[in-house]
């Protein structure tokens, strides 16, 4: 079963353990998720909800894990979840496989964070995303 259609049959309801064997990582999974997420996102509630809460299923099931945890970052932002999506997507950079993305997914976080207030939390993480983002 291809990405597509894995996440046609997890909006329509079934689990990930029922459609991805258990030591099977299904290869473009990860990102196929973050793009659709993505763009359900601001248009598509009801389908974002429906696909998002699978997030946490998915980590195991991918060969690139940051991707789940940054559209998993977004579904959790989207139903206001403000402390989980900030976790996510810190998550997201620390699964991150080079070093621009570690950062550049982490950037999710601040707004997460800053959403709850105070904003000091959020802004030192932005400060340190950028310094660390111009050192590279």
């Amino acid at each position: 079963m291809n990405p597509q259609e894995i996440l046609d049959r997890l909006e329509e309801g079934q689990g990930a353990a029922n459609l991805v064997p258990r030591s099977q990582k299904v290869p473009g999974l990860g990102a196929a998720f973050f793009a659709r997420i993505s763009t359900y996102y601001g248009t598509e509630n009801t389908k974002l909800r429906r696909l998002g809460r699978h997030w946490r299923s998915l980590l195991t099931k991918v060969d690139d894990p940051a991707w789940i945890y940054r559209g998993g970052g977004g579904y959790e932002r989207a139903v206001g979840h403000w402390t989980a999506s900030a976790a996510a997507f810190i998550s997201a950079g620390n699964a991150a496989t080079d070093p621009v993305s570690h950062y550049a997914f982490q950037l999710g976080a601040t707004d997460s964070l800053a959403r709850p207030g105070p904003i000091e939390e959020p802004h030192r993480l932005a400060q340190s995303i950028t310094k660390n983002l111009n050192k590279l």
